[in-house]
């Protein structure tokens, strides 16, 4: 009887341990890597600028609730 008691226990343990063990992950760790662009692609990207006047936009955006 107390042989099995010790089987229980030890059996217990184990599937703890087991436990323990599926509850851990493991990291994989990527050292940062600096990007870098050449100035020969800025340069061929072109760069779209819309004038627009700040004033009307915030007018816009920013009207008061109308009672009707």
């Amino acid at each position: 009887m107390i042989k099995k008691i010790k089987q229980a226990e030890e059996k217990e343990r184990s599937t703890e341990r087991q436990i323990q063990k599926s509850l851990y992950q493991t990291a994989l760790y990527i050292p940062i890597t600096h990007i870098t662009f050449q100035s020969t692609l800025l340069q061929v990207i072109p760069i779209i600028d819309f004038p627009v006047e700040s004033q009307q936009v915030y007018q816009t955006l920013l009207q008061p609730p109308q009672v009707a």
